[in-house]
């Protein structure tokens, strides 16, 4: 079979603060996406959006992640959301 199993990770919650100026861009780039592309965004889907594109173009993430896809596949499982071991 050429179809790979679907593999899927829960989503979880993250909590932060960022700079004031940043959050100012941010609502400006929400206006400019909303602006270009016709429709409104919510700032955490609009953040959501670039961290996506942002990882996806990183070539040298990629190859890296290729290198340690099965320690990073171990670690995940084995680790809760906040980083320390579960069980």
């Amino acid at each position: 079979m050429k179809l790979k199993a679907v593999q899927s990770l829960p989503s979880i919650r993250l909590a932060g603060r960022v700079p004031g100026d940043l959050h100012a861009d941010l609502i400006t780039y929400a206006e400019y996406y909303r602006e270009a592309l016709g429709e409104p965004i919510d700032l955490w889907p609009l953040v959501v959006q670039m961290l996506r594109t942002f990882m996806h173009s990183d070539r040298a993430f990629r190859a890296w992640r290729r290198q340690h896809r099965t320690g990073a596949k171990a670690r995940v499982d084995g680790m809760r959301s906040d980083g320390r071991e579960s069980g």
